[in-house]
């Protein structure tokens, strides 16, 4: 079977998230906010992010592109695979690159603008390097960090739009992304909890089986129904490989449980070749992940609540103040009571 991250890519640019919406700008960005935010990658994290990335801007309008170039250029640790490719783009997407970026050697940069013509050439004319007097206004500029809960719920959200494909770009790219990955489960607990996971779901009990997933993996339940009912299956891939379960079990796990997976042997076995190729400390990233997202939105429900009896206050004061304190309150009862006198 042909590994999806070796596919040609023009199948990746024809493809969009379920529901015809184009999630791959997004996706794009996101990952790349959230590489430059690790000073050091290892050679598979940069390895992984640079599939992602050569076929993404394959794929997206130029803004996304000259938007990555521009967070890439004033990264120390950028591809410079991706530097040379984006290097070489159009003016407004190579701009970045050519005027700022410290990775790619200056030679190189010279030689780029003669084969890229006067464009880039002026561009490169403008480094530091050239004249000291060019560029002095423009200092170098770290990435700007991008807040936890917000890159978790938005990656969060992408990884459930996106297709087959593109989660397993995610998961083999997931190893970049500055979120610690979840402690391992030791085994003594992991074992029980897949023999009753594998229970469920030969009885078909859903509701056991998610009721398990929420309490094993810190979830709430309406989380675990997602991850349950997921039509593609790569979510019960991830929380298998938490839970270190053998491979033959989440296979009858995924032919019995879901039929939207089950009903198709050969997605069973695409699943089953995922679940060998990520890594553990993926998976267990990926559930920190939703883990951060779903307490940001507890987070947030909290704060809306604390803002509607904020509101509600002064209304909730006025109320509880007896009338017989109430401004105006006496004068009023006193009208009253001459009015009634004879």
């Amino acid at each position: 079977m042909q590994s999806p991250i070796t596919q040609d890519p023009d199948r990746l640019a024809g493809s969009t998230a379920r529901g015809g919406a184009d999630i791959r700008p997004n996706l794009l960005r996101v990952l790349t906010d959230l590489y430059v935010q690790k000073p050091i990658h290892s050679e598979d994290e940069e390895r992984h992010y640079t599939e992602l990335a050569t076929r993404l801007l394959d794929a997206v309008e130029p803004g996304v592109c000259a938007v990555v170039a521009a967070r890439l250029a004033s990264f120390a640790g950028a591809p410079v695979s991706i530097l040379r490719r984006l290097a070489r783009d159009i003016p407004e997407v190579a701009a970045p690159i050519l005027t700022g970026s410290r990775v790619l050697p200056l030679e190189e940069l010279v030689a780029i603008a003669e084969e890229m013509g006067a464009a880039h050439a002026a561009l490169v004319a403008t480094r530091t390097e050239f004249s000291p007097l060019v560029g002095r206004a423009v200092p170098h500029q770290s990435p700007v960090p991008v807040e936890p809960d917000l890159a978790s719920a938005t990656l969060s959200e992408l990884f459930f739009a996106a297709d087959a494909l593109e989660r397993r770009l995610i998961l083999l790219t997931i190893d970049c992304v500055p979120v610690p990955p979840v402690p391992p489960i030791p085994a003594h607990f992991a074992h029980p909890v897949v023999h009753k996971l594998e229970q469920a779901a030969l009885l078909r009990n859903t509701g056991e089986f998610t009721a398990t997933i929420a309490g094993c993996l810190d979830l709430p339940r309406v989380q675990a129904a997602r991850m349950v009912w997921d039509p593609l299956g790569e979510p019960l891939v991830v929380a298998g490989k938490v839970l270190t379960m053998a491979p033959e079990i989440l296979q009858r796990i995924l032919l019995i449980l879901n039929p939207a997976v089950g009903q198709s042997v050969q997605r069973v076995y695409e699943l089953t070749a995922l679940y060998e190729d990520i890594s553990e400390e993926a998976a267990r990233r990926m559930l920190a992940i939703w883990q951060e997202r779903d307490s940001a939105d507890q987070a947030g429900s909290r704060a809306q609540s604390r803002r509607a009896l904020s509101a509600d206050e002064p209304a909730r004061n006025h109320r509880a103040i007896p009338n017989s304190v109430r401004p105006g309150a006496q004068h009023a009862a006193h009208g009253l009571r001459r009015t009634a006198a004879p």
